[in-house]
């Protein structure tokens, strides 16, 4: 059985293993899966994830002398990079 994952690419279980029996468990990962993300918690591991991410660069971007806030930080993440590259052909 060949398995698509989005971080690390195909993945290929070896013989051995029963087909049926892991393709059941494949497809309740997947329902719990789909389960978790239409749930309230999925929200707030989002939005706690993209804190920490706000908080790591602004901590590297601080050691290494940047004048940048953290919400000025914040906002630098959430442009769209389309944006970006247009300003950065303006200059």
């Amino acid at each position: 059985m060949r398995v698509e994952t989005r971080r690390f690419g195909p993945f290929t279980f070896r013989l051995g293993i029963d087909g049926a029996v892991l393709s059941a468990l494949y497809q309740r990962v997947l329902d719990a899966h789909e389960r978790f993300n239409q749930s309230p918690l999925s929200q707030v591991a989002r939005q706690l994830e993209r804190e920490v991410v706000v908080s790591s660069i602004f901590g590297t971007n601080s050691i290494e002398g940047g004048a940048l806030t953290e919400e000025e930080t914040q906002l630098a993440l959430e442009l769209d990079p389309a944006q970006v590259m247009d300003e950065e052909q303006l200059r």
